[in-house]
């Protein structure tokens, strides 16, 4: 016990404690000094916030920076234009090395297409609120004379109607044809007997009234075959004084022996 507590006094044993940390001190020096020198640290670049940019405008600022990019996914982000960049990692203000590869997320060059719902009849608050819900812009009403008031009679897109389950792009600006009821201006029914589909709805247009129910005696099989059919039945009966937007119901058939008729007839 004795040589033991003496050789922690002896100065060869703190000499070698001293030496022992000297050496840990210069390896710890020594490895952090080689890690800055091998990791460029005093090269490092600012990465530049590329979001909102096309990749001609992100690639030049790069290059100046001595950094380079690579797509890796596209997404569909309404708050960014087409081919713009919508992410990127690293993050903007992250310092990296020179030659590092940002990498970026496209906002899809194509716009998403949305199928529009069945909304036709339904009240026009109801039809304004689910398709904004799912993205189209329905701030635009145009009024026609109708039956009943503030019903949805067609929506239009770039001026024509849209046809049922059809697919529109994401955000487009769409029209409310809605009907709104007219008690003081009267209008006489047209003569629609031995009329076709296609010439009878003109005529209903034309005249500031709204197309009803339409019926055949028998159904026809085809678009083709329903231009042989002709109205043989319609109500109200040509030269009654209705008010605008009233409804007309019209029959149709091929052989049917045209005739005028009230409503009692039709059914």
């Amino acid at each position: 016990m004795k040589t033991i507590i003496a050789f922690l006094k002896s100065k060869f044993f703190w000499v070698n404690i001293l030496v022992a940390i000297g050496v840990a001190l210069v390896l710890l020096f020594g490895t952090l000094i080689w890690t800055r020198f091998y990791t460029n640290h005093g090269e490092a670049v600012q990465v530049p916030d590329l979001t909102g940019k096309y990749l001609e405008e992100a690639e030049l600022e790069l290059n100046e920076l001595g950094l380079s990019y690579e797509v890796i996914d596209s997404v569909y982000l309404r708050s960014y234009k087409p081919g713009e960049i919508a992410e990127q990692t690293p993050v903007a203000g992250t310092f990296v090395k020179q030659n590092r590869k940002i990498y970026v997320v496209l906002n899809c060059r194509q716009k998403r297409l949305i199928t529009l719902p069945d909304l036709i009849g339904e009240s026009c608050r109801k039809a304004q609120s689910n398709l904004r819900a799912i993205g189209f812009n329905a701030d635009s009403i145009r009024y026609k004379p109708y039956e009943f008031d503030g019903e949805l009679l067609d929506i239009l897109y770039n001026g024509r109607s849209v046809e049922k389950s059809e697919k529109i792009p994401d955000g487009s600006m769409l029209v409310l044809v809605v009907g709104q009821r007219d008690n003081e201006n009267m209008v006489t029914v047209p003569n629609l007997i031995g009329l076709s589909y296609a010439e009878a709805k003109s005529i209903i247009d034309q005249a500031e009234l709204a197309l009803g129910n339409v019926t055949y005696d028998v159904r026809p099989l085809s678009d083709t075959e329903r231009q042989q059919y002709h109205v043989f039945l319609q109500t109200p009966p040509a030269g009654a004084e209705v008010f605008r937007g009233k409804l007309v119901e019209m029959k149709l058939s091929r052989s049917h022996q045209s005739s005028q008729s009230s409503s009692e007839d039709f059914f």
